[in-house]
């Protein structure tokens, strides 16, 4: 397992954003395409309205027969001096995804310079454009580079993030406030070796 740290500032607080990375094998990862639907169809908005989303999802069976290897990466950042309000969380989590897809963007142009196929499997739906084609009752404007998240093909995030990092996710709920708060993505490729430079 690999660790940094990214420093973000804004006007008002700085964050330590933790970097973790780890490479598994692709068929260690615990998957159930069907709960995750029905998970995604009762909870969240999104279904049925991207095509990077159930039910138009891949099945992550599917993707791990052509990728031997997961890239994961989490990254987090601790709440514990920031105001435990649910604002924080959201503006936590759009430091550190706007973070980690920088990152993974790079990390996927260096492999695309290499003719490395891969799949990026995102935090989220993907946001390519501003409304989905989908709802336009037309096909989607970038198939090749649309990106899907861990979750909508049916993998168990929380397990994933445990068994790579010893770290569980943690949500805010009921007023709750987590003591961190992290997202997570993959490269799926077939080279073992780091992918990062």
């Amino acid at each position: 397992m690999m660790y940094n740290i990214i420093k973000h500032a804004t006007k008002k607080y700085c964050f330590n954003i933790e970097n973790y990375y780890k490479t598994i094998k692709s068929d260690t990862i615990l998957e159930n395409k069907k709960q995750f639907n029905l998970l995604c169809k009762d909870g969240c908005r999104n279904y049925n309205t991207k095509y990077s989303c159930p039910p138009y999802s891949p099945n992550f069976t599917n993707l791990r027969i052509k990728y031997m290897f997961a890239h994961v990466f989490f990254f987090r950042v601790n709440l514990k001096n920031y105001p435990q309000i649910y604002n924080t969380i959201r503006m936590v989590n759009t430091v550190a995804k706007s973070k980690q897809r920088y990152a993974i963007n790079k990390i996927s142009n260096n492999l695309l310079n290499d003719n490395i196929p891969h799949q990026i499997l995102e935090n989220g739906s993907c946001r390519l454009c501003k409304k989905c084609a989908i709802n336009f009752k037309e096909n989607c404007r970038h198939p090749k580079i649309m990106r899907y998240s861990l979750e909508s093909t049916g993998v168990d995030v929380d397990a994933l993030c445990f068994m790579c990092f010893g770290l569980p996710l943690q949500w805010y709920s009921n007023k709750n406030f987590p003591k961190y708060q992290g997202v997570l993505s993959a490269i799926l490729c077939n080279i073992k070796r780091s992918i990062i430079n």
